[in-house]
């Protein structure tokens, strides 16, 4: 299954991470049925952010494989942390690539699914120079010991770049 916003444009391949420097709204434009895609979500998914609060997401290139990352609120910026090409990410053919393994749900009680499978994230720019971001995960398995499945999901965000939404909080 497969979703994205009218008009996705596509990544745009670009040769570094300074080309993906800016400011952009954390709330996703997503595909008709799906639910809410925040930017700060997919940059730190295990942390207690209150997503929904967060206006925008700031991008700033440090080194050729370095970037700092600010989640900013109408409040000023509670989150920031600098990620390193190979170590938080993988920078390849112009996108940010982020993909965690998924191990057997089968210690989790009532879960009938066996197997393994892979999240990954992909984040980039688009032509006209907004956020682009893929999210999908595949898996493979057998469901109630017996039942082989295998499948794989897919949804596409656009995150509008907006200067303005980091200037008004002073940065």
């Amino acid at each position: 299954m497969s979703t994205k916003p009218i008009d996705d444009l596509g990544f745009e391949r670009v040769a570094s991470l300074e080309s993906l420097a800016g400011c952009y709204e954390n709330r996703a434009h997503v595909g008709k049925g799906v639910g809410l895609m925040f930017l700060s979500s997919i940059i730190w998914p295990d942390s207690k952010l209150p997503h929904g609060d967060i206006t925008a997401v700031e991008v700033r290139s440090l080194m050729d494989d370095k970037v700092s990352v600010s989640a900013h609120t109408s409040n000023g910026v509670i989150k920031e942390q600098v990620f390193a090409s190979g170590r938080d990410f993988t920078f390849e053919s112009g996108q940010v690539r982020l993909t965690r393994p998924f191990g057997s749900a089968a210690s989790e009680s009532g879960n009938v699914f066996i197997g393994v499978g892979t999240q990954t994230k992909k984040l980039g720019i688009d032509s006209d120079g907004n956020g682009r971001a893929v999210s999908s995960a595949s898996f493979a398995g057998t469901a109630f010991l017996v039942i082989p499945i295998a499948g794989g999901v897919s949804d596409v965000g656009r995150f509008t770049r907006n200067r303005a939404l980091c200037v008004q909080h002073g940065q």
